[in-house]
């Protein structure tokens, strides 16, 4: 299983609006995580709420969390 991923993070306007699929000409490299693996690392004995807001990578964030979703079925946000 891989654990840490390296992404392309594309940079929006300086408020935000970053993005993993939406294009630009400036990005950083960025090191991501599951979060399955983080709550797993952290011993979180419980989930109850889980926010998202991801500009458009609600697929991905989703596949990231497939574990705690079956475990703790949290509300999302």
């Amino acid at each position: 299983m891989k654990i840490d991923y390296q992404l392309k993070l594309h940079l929006g306007d300086p408020d935000g609006n970053h993005s993993l699929k939406r294009r630009s000409t400036k990005y950083s490299n960025v090191i991501a995580k599951k979060l399955d693996i983080i709550i797993e690392e952290l011993h979180v004995a419980r989930v109850d709420w889980i926010k998202i807001d991801v500009e458009g990578s609600e697929h991905e964030a989703l596949e990231g969390l497939r574990e705690i979703l079956k475990r703790y079925r949290p509300k999302i946000i």
